[in-house]
């Protein structure tokens, strides 16, 4: 992987005033976002005066492997600065300041594909990525490794497509080729008292490189045993998927639905039963609503849903946006 200087299209005259992924933006805020393509990273603004988009800066990956796939804004508490998380087709994440466009880390882990990286709606310091080498994997943007690693004896069977938080950042859920989704919970006493060890922590100094070492000496937690897993809701790729308050909304590929299901697993006081010979996985799952999401057969569409849970929006191979309202409560049955 070439290492070098980071070359950007424009200067900064001012910090960018971000507002943090979990919370929601004031009404007179100015909305700035991400794009990729490819080795750039673009960020724009979108001012509430203007029907323009304005392009604030642009970053350039020195390195030709990098081929982008996935980005996430973060934010430093103790730096009290706005950061970039990216990765893609090499397997790295690279962590960038987006006001000077120059590279922090180079944080390793990964042996494949990174497919999708979600922020920590509850810590933006905390940072999930799933990747073509079947895993999940926590990082701080403090250190170089991985906190943990959800993965597997019962864990995805095939590449990993899509992630998501619940709002209590206890649970992530996660999709793949496997055409399954598994639930994982994050609550336990070792995880989180790892998460806050890593607060304190700040460069490679606190992790080596090498991945077997961190894992034997217990720097990186290791998650062998998701708490639910559904198989029977989808026939073919997975390939997005997020939380909407306790239920979980998924798209597959071909059929060109979206689902909105319950897992039956997401309750207050949630405990893992076990049983003899290690742990029951729970595989029940309620499907209430399938929404058609035309010409979309495609893979690797993705939808989102805004903050406040109002809206869901997917694209499709149009590039048409497809929008569904929440504000009234779930969409129509559409069974």
């Amino acid at each position: 992987m070439e290492e070098g200087p980071y070359f950007d299209s424009s200067r900064c005259s001012r910090a960018i005033d971000i507002s943090k992924s979990s919370s929601i933006p004031p009404d007179d805020y100015n909305h700035p976002f991400l794009a990729s393509k490819t080795i750039y990273i673009t960020i724009y603004e979108c001012p509430l005066d203007s029907n323009k988009i304005i392009l604030v800066r642009s970053i350039k990956d020195p390195s030709p492997d990098m081929d982008i796939f996935t980005l996430t804004w973060c934010y430093d508490i103790t730096d009290k600065a706005h950061r970039i998380a990216f990765g893609g087709y090499s397997g790295l994440i690279r962590l960038v300041d987006p006001c000077s466009g120059s590279l922090l880390m180079n944080m390793y882990g990964h042996g494949d594909h990174v497919n999708e990286m979600r922020t920590d709606p509850n810590n933006s310091m905390i940072f999930a990525s799933v990747s073509k080498d079947t895993t999940i994997r926590l990082w701080n943007i403090r250190v170089h490794g991985p906190i943990a690693i959800l993965g597997g004896y019962e864990g995805h069977k095939d590449q990993i497509l899509s992630l998501d938080w619940s709002l209590d950042s206890k649970y992530i859920v996660s999709c793949s080729m496997d055409h399954s989704i598994r639930l994982w919970y994050l609550g336990t006493d070792k995880l989180q008292e790892r998460i806050r060890d890593s607060m304190t922590l700040k460069g490679q100094a606190n992790f080596r490189k090498e991945l077997a070492d961190d894992c034997q000496s217990g720097r990186t937690i290791q998650i062998h045993y998701p708490i639910a897993i559904n198989t029977d809701l989808h026939n073919d790729y997975v390939d997005c998927v997020r939380f909407l308050g306790h239920y979980v909304v998924s798209k597959v590929i071909m059929l060109s639905y979206l689902f909105l299901y319950q897992q039956m697993l997401i309750v207050e006081n949630l405990g893992i039963r076990h049983v003899s010979g290690g742990v029951q996985v729970d595989t029940s799952a309620l499907q209430l609503v399938r929404m058609d999401l035309p010409d979309s057969d495609i893979w690797f569409i993705k939808f989102d849903i805004d903050p406040l849970n109002r809206w869901i929006v997917s694209g499709n191979k149009m590039g048409q946006l497809c929008f569904w309202d929440l504000t009234e409560g779930l969409p129509g049955v559409n069974m």
